[in-house]
């Protein structure tokens, strides 16, 4: 059996359809699992648009398995009175289960002998168990984010107009919110409302009458309709725009509007940005240049009505931003740093004026900590003009172009081009995937943005806690991480001078240090054992690629017998190291001595060519020394000069190792060591 259940409302935002879609499919189908409402393999389908949420889940029963339950009574020495017949306690407990007492049984317990029933209860009604579960499921959909509307007490992210419950061809009763389900659902807004004779036929029914329920299709169809409208231009559709549209339409077609060529004076990202993210329009370029005309995907109304209203509002839009673009260009940027001493950072982290002098130190620093051969006076302008544009007026309309209209403006201003490329790249990566700064002052401005925000968001006890992360500092440490991995570079250096810059301490740059790494571990462990992930974050490694690389090193190691023989002894090691005596005494001592100073040449050798897996092999071949060593003598000697000398060797090993990995956070019971 099909069961339909449709949730009828006012639009829904769009950021939240597709999510909210896929919960009630999840969660009606768990509810009614959980219930034995399912047979095994059923399959849940979800179907929305911004009017309405619906599930069909395939496989239904119209009543669950019966269920024998098992109940324990009285003691059996209660059961009988004295002439032999049943005791009211008996009979009592019998009647409450619909048993007579002589179906009871005695049976011997922890506690002593007592008296047990049994009986067999139906199973749930999908009618019954639906009608009890459906207001609670509905109202958790929206997660927080509820409204109430009449009187009632149901509250949901719009308000909820209709509600259609089918089982195949049947009406389930159930009621919403003061409404009672039927099979009458609504067609678009200016058409009539439809019947759905089968919850099979949900979606054929909306779809005669122009409404796509199915997101992915209609998603496709909005894709292929506005490739078929750009008649060989080429679409503007920034990340997420095609979502968005997807999920604002029920009836999509698609509509081709103009603007007049006079706007196009107005560089090409702010028109693109205008249209798109304010107006969800489809800008259209031909070839590199905006074409003046864009693609509006309608969802009613006649066309031409729409399209004179489209092009009337984003008319007044590009206006405004035409005026503000001439406003401030009327200002050389560099002329504009002055004006960041009147904009707040953020909370006890001073103005933007104090960062961006900060930036001019820092940007530098960062390239010649990553080996880049950068001119350092271009790199502190770069530095200082980073952040210029946030005193422009289109920027404070358009936020989302920071950094895109500051190289603008200073190549309008005609700062040099190394500088504006720098700027332009400095927002880059905006988001997990997006592309990464090419030139070497663009990287070394990227970075430092990032490492300056989170060495002073945590000098002034920003620091995220728990889920919350209000000044996006995760985001900030993974960008880090990820522009550094892209430059084989490392943090320490970099994160010292952002500190340094904003007056902290060491304990500033251990916490922003620890925090790096928490994010890094957070990534590799993903994909790798945690132990090892472990073992290796805790070196002085800085490095991201360098860090993989070890890791990757360390996880083939674990399959050698010889170096998890290594990881046992190294333990043993580890506790009685000391550090302080030097030299070594007899044979057992010398050997020991010379093969420490073996390993950490060959060592020293693999790490100058980049082969960790050769590092850690020869600190394997210790394993026997080391052995042979604790054979040999007694490491805690009475004589303190012995004890001291041996320990000394023991701490010259300890250090050697841990230098590449910590070996006492691998989880020998992982690699089946006992």
């Amino acid at each position: 059996m099909r069961l339909l259940v449709e949730i009828g409302t006012e639009e829904i935002p769009a950021v939240h359809l597709k999510e909210m879609a896929g919960r009630l499919a999840t969660r009606l189908a768990e509810a009614l699992g959980e219930a034995g409402l399912v047979s095994h393999g059923a399959t849940a389908a979800s179907f929305s648009t911004p009017r309405r949420l619906a599930a069909l889940i395939d496989g239904v029963l119209a009543e669950g398995p019966a269920v024998v339950e098992e109940r324990r009574g009285p003691p059996a020495a209660r059961a009988r009175e004295a002439n032999g017949s049943w005791s009211r306690a008996a009979v009592g407990f019998a009647s409450s289960i619909g048993l007579l007492p002589d179906a009871l049984e005695e049976r011997q317990t922890g506690d002593g002998i007592y008296l047990f029933g049994r009986r067999t209860v139906s199973g749930k009604r999908l009618d019954e168990h639906l009608a009890a579960i459906l207001p609670g499921l509905v109202e958790a959909l929206a997660e927080g984010r509820t409204m109430r509307w009449g009187y009632g007490a149901l509250r949901f992210i719009r308000p909820i107009r209709w509600l259609v419950c089918l089982a195949d061809a049947g009406v389930v009763p159930v009621t919403l919110g003061g409404l009672s389900a039927g099979r009458t659902t609504r067609g678009p807004r200016s058409g009539p409302d439809v019947e759905i004779p089968d919850a099979s036929r949900y979606a054929a029914t909306l779809r005669a009458l122009g409404i796509e329920v199915e997101r992915e299709r209609r998603r496709q169809m909005v894709e292929d309709a506005l490739a078929k409208a750009a008649e060989g231009e080429s679409l503007f559709l920034p990340p997420g725009l095609l979502d968005e549209i997807t999920d604002i339409v029920e009836t999509p077609r698609v509509l081709r509007g103009h603007f007049d060529e006079a706007y196009l004076e107005v560089p090409a990202p702010v028109l693109e940005e205008t249209m798109a993210r304010q107006q969800r329009f489809v800008p259209l370029r031909r070839g590199a240049v905006l074409a003046p005309a864009f693609l509006v995907v309608a969802n009613g109304g006649r066309d031409d009505v729409v399209i004179a209203g489209n092009e009337k509002v984003l008319a007044a839009r590009l206006a405004d931003a035409r005026f503000f673009y001439r406003q401030d260009l009327e200002r050389p940027l560099g002329d504009r740093v002055a004006d960041l001493e009147a904009i707040t950072y953020l909370e006890n982290l001073g103005t933007l004026g104090d960062r961006a002098e900060r930036l001019a130190g820092l940007t530098p620093a960062v390239a010649h900590a990553a080996g880049l051969a950068v001119d350092d006076d271009l790199a502190r302008r770069a530095g200082r003009l980073a952040l210029a544009d946030h005193a422009t007026q289109v920027v404070y309309e358009w936020p989302e172009l920071e950094g895109t209209m500051g190289a603008i403006y200073a190549r309008a201003s005609g700062e040099a081009e190394e500088v504006a490329e720098a700027i332009g790249e400095g927002v880059l990566p905006r988001e997990e995937g997006d592309s990464l700064p090419v030139t070497d002052i663009g990287w070394a401005l990227a970075t430092a943005l990032r490492l300056d925000h989170l060495v002073a968001s945590f000098a002034a006890g920003l620091e995220p806690t728990g889920g919350a992360d209000p000044y996006a500092m995760r985001r900030a440490g993974i960008q880090i991480l990820t522009l550094l991995e892209a430059r084989e570079a490392g943090w320490t250096q970099g994160v010292a001078k952002a500190v340094a810059l904003v007056g902290g301490d060491a304990s500033l740059a251990g916490r922003v240090d620890g925090f790096l790494r928490a994010r890094l571990a957070a990534r590799l462990t993903e994909t790798h054992r945690p132990d090892a992930v472990a073992a290796v974050l805790a070196t002085n490694l800085d490095a991201p690629h360098a860090i993989r690389r070890r890791l990757a090193a360390l996880e083939r190691s674990l399959a050698d017998a010889t170096f998890l023989a290594l990881v046992t002894v190294h333990r043993r090691a580890k506790k009685l190291a000391q550090a302080g005596g030097e030299g070594a005494q007899g044979a057992a001592e010398e050997m020991l001595s010379h093969a420490i100073e073996d390993a950490r040449a060959q060592v020293d050798a693999a790490l100058e060519r980049g082969d960790d897996e050769a590092a850690f092999a020869a600190c394997a071949r210790l394993e026997g020394p080391l052995a042979r060593f604790f054979e040999g003598v007694m490491v805690m000697d009475p004589e303190e000069a012995a004890r001291r000398r041996r320990q000394g060797l023991l701490h010259r090993i300890t250090t050697l190792v841990e230098g590449l990995s910590d070996l006492g956070r691998i989880a020998l019971e992982k690699t089946g060591t006992p």
